[in-house]
């Protein structure tokens, strides 16, 4: 995991000096997504890296390692954009929490990106529970502008947004979205699927 976790970051750097180079709006834009996806991988193998038992990672740890790393990398203002976790220990197998590390970083950068225009403040809530011995919630929600009126998750272009439709069918999972209060992205899924 130490060696992947090396070339992954070698990756990062590779995309993030691609970046620097861009002009481009959209294509930095892409860029730098895809840097976000790369070092959230790398994060990952490096929590099985510290882990005393090397076929688990610790989720909690990671989201808070992940929400750090993408609060720092969109320069957010965290006076503007709180954010709020409340993180059970929940304990991953290599093969979940590399797909669930992704879609949180799906999530929250979607928050991040799309869901505080113009100056709005807000908070952005991550949480993670037990619902019972095998099954797991993870919960990304956002106090932003909201989804549009006719935003429907199939069949929409966002490349984000499909990578989490294929992430949650990769682990077995169900996604519900919840706009009623704010927006908010609900993956359920059971241990070892």
């Amino acid at each position: 995991h130490h060696r992947v976790k090396n070339n992954l970051q070698i990756v990062h750097s590779l995309l993030d000096m691609q970046t620097a180079s861009v002009e481009d709006r959209q294509a930095r834009d892409a860029l730098i997504d895809s840097c976000n996806r790369v070092r959230s991988m790398a994060q990952i193998h490096q929590s099985l890296y510290q882990s005393e038992d090397i076929a688990k990672v610790n989720f909690a740890n990671f989201c808070e390692g992940l929400i750090s790393s993408l609060f720092a990398a969109y320069n957010v203002d965290i006076e503007r954009i709180k954010v709020v976790t409340d993180l059970a220990e929940v304990e991953l197998a290599i093969d979940q929490a590399v797909p669930c590390g992704l879609i949180a970083n799906e999530l929250i950068s979607n928050a991040l990106k799309h869901g505080f225009p113009n100056g709005h403040c807000g908070e952005v809530r991550v949480s993670t529970r037990m619902t019972d011995n095998e099954s797991v919630e993870l919960r990304v929600s956002d106090t932003g502008r909201g989804m549009p009126e006719d935003f429907k998750m199939s069949g929409n272009n966002g490349l984000g947004l499909q990578l989490i439709e294929l992430l949650v069918d990769q682990i077995g999972g169900n996604l519900i979205i919840d706009t009623s209060k704010d927006t908010s992205f609900i993956i359920k899924f059971n241990l070892g699927n």
